[in-house]
């Protein structure tokens, strides 16, 4: 049970696209609590399980319930699966695709892995539209774009790191392409939105030219 509440609280969390210290606030208990409940390494006493539920606005039975098998129920975005989180996998980091990197880190990792899968669901196109932005926002710390350098060897000299940088960015472009094309391709597209977006998606690929040599 303690596992399937720490996957439930993820998935809340990322549901209403909240750090951990803003959902702390919003239970109103301390951040390092909830990380530890999150990652299944305590189990709240019941004033605790009480606080979350409230602040989530949700039943407590929800919280405690047992995940359905995959294929029985369709969630609304889907949350890290058993084989991603590291208190079920024996490790203390993410292993998928070889990352994370020392540079990156775990949460970083759990995300891009998160938002991976929404986007393959199609789920909810404003929702895609919003993780197209999120990529974009991310690719500017990914790239060392706040170092000098016009080119991310300038930024990044060291050979490994520079093809890891690399790799992740050309994941993140690819997901902002997937993203923004569930968004344009429904009804809900907003024409100001895409082309804000578009502009913006420009400029980016302006300053990492270098990633498609």
């Amino acid at each position: 049970m303690q596992g399937s509440l720490a996957r439930r609280l993820r998935v809340l969390r990322a549901e209403r696209g909240m750090t951990l210290r803003e959902a702390a606030n919003l239970v109103n208990i301390r951040p390092a609590t909830l990380s530890d409940i999150e990652h299944g390494h305590s189990r709240p006493h019941d004033v605790t399980l009480a606080k979350i539920a409230e602040g989530y606005d949700v039943p407590v039975e929800e919280l405690l319930e047992e995940p359905v098998p995959v294929g029985q129920a369709e969630a609304p975005y889907p949350g890290p699966s058993r084989s991603e989180t590291s208190e079920e996998a024996g490790s203390g980091e993410v292993a998928r695709d070889g990352y994370p990197y020392p540079w990156m880190g775990d949460a970083l990792a759990r995300t891009i892995d998160h938002w991976t899968e929404a986007v393959g669901r199609q789920f909810d196109p404003k929702y895609s539209h919003r993780i197209a932005v999120c990529c974009l926002d991310l690719l500017w710390p990914v790239l060392r774009l706040d170092a000098p350098g016009d080119t991310l060897a300038e930024r990044v000299p060291e050979e490994e790191e520079f093809y890891q940088r690399a790799g992740v960015a050309k994941k993140l472009f690819g997901l902002v392409q997937r993203a923004q094309d569930h968004y344009v391709d429904s009804k809900e597209v907003a024409a100001a939105e895409v082309q804000s977006f578009e502009q913006r998606r420009e400029a980016m690929k302006r300053r990492t030219k270098e990633l498609s040599a």
